[in-house]
């Protein structure tokens, strides 16, 4: 498999992972009283748009052809190092 695939199937896998995360950070901010829940659901509704971005992303590696991979392998990797650290922070926040 290439190095191309691997990094689609990551994501992919990844992108389901966030996707749970995200659903038990919104039951869990359902349950808040307040201000914290708008806090907790503006958090969440970034991560959401990261999610998009990182799909966005994805679709792009999937279309591009091969002179233009590394450019787009790179963005879609920090854009999912800053998913992963967006979601470490508000899991923090949150509990």
């Amino acid at each position: 498999m290439s190095h191309r695939h691997e990094l689609l199937d990551r994501i992919r896998r990844e992108d389901e992972s966030l996707h749970y995360q995200i659903e038990t950070l919104q039951r869990e901010a359902e349950r808040i009283p307040g201000g914290i829940r708008e806090f907790r659901k503006q958090r969440i509704n970034q991560l959401r748009a990261k999610q998009e971005a990182l799909r966005t992303r994805r679709h792009r590696v999937e279309r591009h052809q091969d002179e233009h991979w590394d450019k787009v392998r790179v963005e879609a990797e920090n854009l999912w190092l800053d998913i992963r650290d967006t979601v470490k922070v508000a899991e923090n926040t949150f509990h």
